[in-house]
């Protein structure tokens, strides 16, 4: 199977699912908190939104991450405005290392460690932005159009 397989492509679209669908599944932060301490990633997704509120941006690189793998797994050439997408859902995904405090109805609690599945999340954005930025080189810069 050659790098330039529309299955390749699928793969690693099928491969950074299978990393984020994981990484909602397994524990991604520990806080300070003594009644939920660690917080599954699926946690995170629905109530990260309300992450805003303290300043952390991350949230949002969700549905950028879907797009790209959305992307990956049904269009035949990537453009820049996909690399884009790919590139901002990383950066965004990124600022999750500032994230200090994790907050619920009860209150807001310090972050003490990040575990499995944050690490996971953030390998899946750095993937997409890395095949689509890959894949527009290949296509558009390596081999133009004619």
């Amino acid at each position: 199977m050659s790098a330039d397989s529309p299955l390749a492509r699928r793969l690693v679209g099928l491969l950074a699912l299978l990393l984020y669908l994981t990484a909602l599944a397994l524990p991604a932060v520990t806080t300070s908190s003594a009644s939920e301490g660690t917080w599954p990633g699926l946690d995170i997704l629905i109530l990260g939104v309300l992450g805003t509120f303290l300043g952390q941006l991350g949230w949002f690189a969700n549905p950028l991450m879907l797009w790209s793998m959305l992307w990956l797994g049904l269009a035949r050439r990537v453009g820049r405005g996909s690399v884009i997408v790919a590139v901002l859902g990383m950066l965004l995904a990124l600022t999750s290392f500032t994230w200090t405090q994790a907050a619920d109805d009860t209150g807001s609690f310090d972050i003490v460690s990040r575990d499995a599945g944050f690490y996971l999340w953030i390998a899946c954005a750095v993937l997409l932005a890395a095949a689509m930025g890959w894949l527009f080189f290949r296509d558009n810069v390596a081999q133009p159009r004619s």
